[in-house]
């Protein structure tokens, strides 16, 4: 199945977040084989000639791309773009290189690469993987254009920008080449649009928008916050919960007390996917726990009691819980009976916490246990790349 290009942002954005980096290389290879899929490239995952590794392949017209994914921290140099030439210049005359760099490509490699050698290879960067995801510019295009700048001045790392600048003046309309191929299940609708007919649009909190300005006001909340009164706070500022999730197609919030006739939790989060929903039960503990002086077991215990509580009962209520609210269920289209818990309690201080073996052990399966600071780690790392995002966008 082909992922939406709505959630392959989303997905992107969660990249960014992704601290293993063996790990994000590897997601990001895969997340390129979605993009190159949903375009109709006709992609080929990451494979293996006699001595050389290649992270994939894509067609283009009649040409062949190798794919060459970079996800560090330094610009590619010289010497990377020598290996993919090297790889491109041993196969067919109709062969080309793509080399993907999050970081961009050095200043000395753009000017050296094609000096004495023929310009066999273009590249993407941050900013061309955000024009794509931000609808500036179709992949298809955008490949195409830099193709024939590279086949007119050699230079096959121009900017999506610079080649696209009156699609980067504010308000600027969508790329007209920006459309699926056939059988893409992408349509651009309205927010109105993609809420109608949603049985629970009630509890429907638009993503992507938290700011750096919810992150310092949360953070000063949970400071002085009790545990009910941090509650009632993310009731109010309930795209909080969700900002960590990763489904494209929606994200929903819902407050315990909405759920009168089952057992009390203090929240149930969802993110819809192509898979359908996934549900989890949130716990919200005492945010000024200080683990330095003070035992957490007792409040875990409490937080863990309620959510087997409401495993139990929803084992026995499971058709209930997910049949429409139009034929008097709760409308929890897809929840599992062993929902997933999230329990938040306490602040790490100076030094990172590390929950004790008893702690981890005695977890019920499918329950996480992480401090606030977690939560606003994950949201300010957000935050920050939104920001940047936003900057993006909207500069002239």
């Amino acid at each position: 199945m082909t992922v939406p290009i709505s959630e392959l942002k989303d997905l992107f954005l969660q990249l960014l977040l992704e601290e293993n980096t063996q790990k994000r290389g590897y997601l990001f290879e895969v997340w390129l084989h979605e993009l190159f899929k949903w375009s109709g490239l006709k992609p080929r995952k990451s494979f293996r000639n006699i001595g050389e590794q290649i992270d994939g392949s894509l067609i283009l017209g009649s040409e062949t791309y190798l794919v060459e994914a970079r996800w560090r921290q330094d610009s590619a140099d010289l010497k990377d773009l020598l290996v993919l030439h090297g790889k491109v210049q041993a196969k067919t005359k109709s062969t080309r290189g793509l080399f993907v760099s999050i970081a961009g490509f050095t200043e000395d490699a753009r000017k050296a690469y094609p000096v004495g050698r023929p310009t066999a290879l273009i590249g993407m960067d941050r900013e061309d993987i955000y024009a794509i995801i931000e609808r500036k510019v179709g992949l298809i295009e955008l490949l195409k254009a830099k193709k024939r700048r590279a086949d007119e001045s050699s230079d096959g790392f121009v900017s999506a920008k610079d080649l696209f600048p009156e699609r980067f003046l504010e308000k600027a309309p969508f790329s007209a080449q920006f459309t699926p191929q056939i059988g893409s299940p992408f349509t651009i609708v309205s927010a109105l649009d993609l809420l109608e007919g949603d049985p629970l649009r009630e509890f429907h909190v638009w993503w992507d928008r938290v700011t750096e300005e919810d992150v310092t006001e949360f953070a000063a909340a949970i400071s002085r916050c009790s545990e009910n009164e941090l509650c009632d706070y993310v009731v109010e500022h309930r795209h909080l919960l969700i900002e960590h999730l990763r489904g494209g197609h929606g994200r929903y919030v819902i407050p315990g007390a909405e759920l009168t006739v089952a057992p009390s939790v203090d929240f149930l989060i969802s993110e819809n996917s192509t898979m359908g929903h996934e549900w989890f039960v949130v716990e919200l503990e005492n945010p000024q726990l200080d683990f330095a002086r003070e035992s957490h077991e007792a409040a875990l215990a409490s937080a863990v009691s309620r959510i087997r509580r409401w495993r139990r009962w929803l084992k026995r209520n499971i058709d209930f819980a997910r049949r429409p609210k139009e034929h008097s269920g709760l409308g929890l289209t897809d929840i599992e009976i062993d929902t997933p818990g999230l329990v938040l309690i306490g602040r790490q201080g100076s030094e990172q916490y590390k929950w004790s073996d008893k702690t981890t052990n005695t977890l019920p399966r499918g329950v996480d246990v992480h401090t606030y600071d977690w939560l606003l780690k994950n949201l300010a790392a957000k935050a920050g790349n939104l920001n940047w995002a936003r900057g993006f966008r909207h500069e002239p």
